[in-house]
């Protein structure tokens, strides 16, 4: 009961950062929207995201898994702020690091549908594939 009522506080202050992040970026308020972003992933999962976006895709996944170790929950909070800090790259027109972080967030959201049980089943998961998936193929 504990860890439920823990989890529970967690996603509630999550889904705060979360509203704070997109009105940063509906506004265009980039810079804000790019700290909110780093500052949410380490408190949230107490990785820092330039470190793991400099991760090989290859070795991307078991690294979040094994070495960081991150439970299912912080998985799909680190999905959501790579996608966030991927459209901070494509407002910045960095491509290359939008791809990065795009892919990352995929191999996650993948994960995440896959295992699709409790919290992390989600039509926000499905939603962000197909996003991903589309806004992948614009930038090939």
């Amino acid at each position: 009961m504990i860890r439920k009522d823990y989890l529970v506080k967690q996603f509630e202050e999550f889904g705060k950062f979360m509203a704070i992040i997109l009105g940063f970026r509906q506004n265009e308020r980039w810079l804000e929207h790019e700290q909110k972003v780093l500052e949410a992933m380490k408190q949230f999962t107490a990785l820092e995201l330039l470190s793991i976006e400099d991760l090989p895709n290859e070795q991307f996944f078991e690294h979040l898994r094994s070495k960081a170790p991150l439970n299912e929950d912080q998985l799909k909070i680190t999905a959501d702020l790579l996608f966030e800090k991927a459209h901070y790259y494509l407002h910045q027109n960095e491509n290359i690091n939008a791809s990065n972080a795009l892919q990352k967030a995929n191999i996650l959201y993948r994960h995440l549908v896959q295992t699709g049980s409790g919290i992390n089943f989600s039509l926000d998961n499905h939603f962000k594939l197909s996003s991903i998936e589309r806004i992948l193929a614009q930038l090939d």
